[in-house]
């Protein structure tokens, strides 16, 4: 079996690129042929996975976060072979939430990871898929973890902006910042047949069962059921609104009354106000944005879930957004865009 190791050395706040010779010697000690590449931007993982699985490789190992898992993960149902290599993971992020779904893994144990590569033991697990929309811009990602509209996004973004700190407290140090800031607008969330239209502090979808460091949005998720967790949280006072993260952090929030539940194979966000080129709506990804900066999905965001074992395209067509955005803004997200291509070529 060919093992090609995918690393980001920036994860955990550089701590995935300090560990690189303890990784190499954990997978000589048990015997896994390997090759180590890195990545050097956002979204190079992706592309990274892409070449190794052009290259013959047989399994993929992401070092890092749940952003590195989620652009090894894009990268292997993006590659011709569509979804059918096995992926390992040597959880070194800054969250590493996903991790947390699975049984018997703890985020910074390499040992541990590296022990149970070596058992070659694989477990199928759902792959979800999200398409936003704004005006004519259009992006598809799957995500394995979940995502977030709103509050969520607006914490990814903050959280990009520390430097210094790892681990959970970039992600609560982030959600305080956000909420001083935050304004929620109307979203409507429709979700097998059922809707939600109303003013909204976040919508957090969930294939696993924690997300932003630590937060236990959905707490009864699981991996491989064929479906997505939904958390609604209705706007509410500041000052109340801090009394429930430590809710949050124990995923006993579920029955509070500004919390809706509930669990769809398809759920559709929309906001239809959103201006792309402000904080007012989002959309966060595994951890990061899903697009760019805090114009990532104003507009329409559209989630669903897909067998591990098929991960094709969705199977239904997705609806067209009516609606149209300012013409302004538009542009204004066209030229960050066309920017932001321009420095990663530099």
């Amino acid at each position: 079996m060919t093992t090609t190791v995918i690393l980001n050395p920036a994860a955990g706040r550089g701590l995935a690129g300090r560990r690189r010779g303890a990784i190499e010697t954990e997978l000589r000690k048990h015997g896994i042929e390997y090759e180590i590449v890195t990545t050097h931007a956002r979204g190079g993982a992706t592309e990274l996975a892409i070449q190794a699985m052009n290259r013959g490789a047989s399994r993929l190992v992401a070092v890092g976060g749940d952003g590195t898992i989620n652009e090894v993960v894009n990268g292997i149902i993006d590659s011709r072979k569509g979804g059918q290599v096995p992926l390992g993971i040597i959880p070194l992020g800054t969250g590493s939430d996903f991790v947390k779904s699975l049984p018997s893994v703890r985020p910074g144990d390499l040992a541990g990871a590296v022990q149970r590569l070596a058992t070659n033991r694989v477990q199928a697990i759902d792959v979800g898929r999200i398409r936003v929309e704004a005006g004519r811009l259009k992006l598809t990602r799957c995500f394995i973890n979940g995502l977030g509209m709103g509050l969520d996004a607006a914490v990814a973004v903050e959280s990009l902006k520390i430097k210094r700190l790892r681990g959970f407290a970039v992600y609560l140090i982030s959600v305080l910042k956000a909420l001083a800031t935050y304004r929620p607008g109307p979203m409507t969330v429709r979700f097998d047949g059922q809707r939600v239209s109303r003013q909204l502090f976040f919508a957090s979808v969930g294939n696993g069962r924690c997300q932003g460091g630590g937060f236990w949005m959905t707490p009864d998720a699981k991996l491989d059921d064929g479906l997505l967790d939904l958390c609604i949280v209705d706007t509410m006072p500041i000052l109340r609104a801090l009394r429930k993260i430590p809710l949050l952090m124990r995923g006993v929030h579920t029955n509070e009354p500004e919390v809706t539940m509930a669990r769809a194979r398809r759920i559709e966000v929309t906001c239809p106000d959103a201006d792309p080129g402000s904080d007012r709506w989002g959309s966060d990804c595994d951890g990061g944005a899903a697009g760019r900066g805090r114009s990532a999905a104003a507009g329409r965001a559209v989630g669903g879930v897909n067998g591990a074992e098929e991960v094709g395209p969705h199977p239904r067509p997705l609806p067209r957004w009516g609606r149209g955005v300012n013409a302004k803004a538009q542009r204004r997200l066209t030229q960050r865009r066309a920017d932001r291509k321009e420095r990663e070529g530099m």
